[in-house]
């Protein structure tokens, strides 16, 4: 069994000076694992990056091979009145058409044989098509 003088009888107070010591050893040990778990913190940061910009990447995926960039769309507000469609060639913008009247259906009825000649008509007035975008 070790003997141990302390600092009563010495005059020296024998374990705060091994203590203090000790916390000087320690210091740089310290150091290290706060470093350590600095190095942790930086590394679950960069870990949640890359899962976000993996799951960036992969939606950018789906889109890049999309058949809806090829497709324009075209909408009316009354289908019964006005349907439009377009290819993918047609320029992106709006187009607004007025109805002003609805054209009937053509009929002509003759007693004698109908010719060629007499199925000539006049252009139809009142629609206007007018363009912004």
């Amino acid at each position: 069994m070790p003997m141990r003088i302390s600092g009563m009888s010495s005059g020296l107070d024998i374990d705060k000076i091994v203590s203090d010591l000790m916390k000087a050893e320690r210091i740089p040990l310290d150091k290290m694992f706060q470093k350590k778990q600095i190095y942790l913190w930086k590394e679950d940061a960069y870990r949640s990056i890359n899962a976000k910009l993996a799951s960036l990447r992969d939606y950018l995926n789906t889109m890049k091979y999309s058949a809806d960039w090829t497709k324009n769309k075209v909408t009316s507000s009354d289908t019964t009145k006005l349907t439009a469609s377009a290819d993918s060639t047609a320029t992106p913008g709006t187009h607004t058409v007025t109805i002003t009247a609805l054209a009937s259906g053509a009929s002509k009825t003759s007693s004698a044989g109908i010719s060629a000649q007499q199925l000539t008509g006049s252009a139809i007035s009142g629609a206007t098509i007018t363009s912004s975008g």
